[in-house]
């Protein structure tokens, strides 16, 4: 199956890369469909299941003020 991929409203003509790593997105125990996931507040994007367990702690410090 083709799909279709949108980055901030831009068509894309391959799979995503994630933001902060730079690896391509792919089906993870997380995300089996490879979408990826917001990687807000580290950077602008979306980012990988690897990365995205950072991405979590970094918005949990957020909340917390730290």
């Amino acid at each position: 199956m083709n799909r279709i991929w949108y980055h901030n409203g831009e068509h894309l003509t391959s799979t995503p890369n994630c933001v902060i790593c730079k690896k391509e997105i792919t089906p993870g125990p997380n995300d089996p469909g490879a979408y990826g996931h917001s990687a807000d507040p580290i950077a602008r994007g979306t980012c990988c299941d690897g990365c995205h367990a950072d991405v979590l702690v970094a918005r949990i410090r957020q909340k917390d003020g730290e």
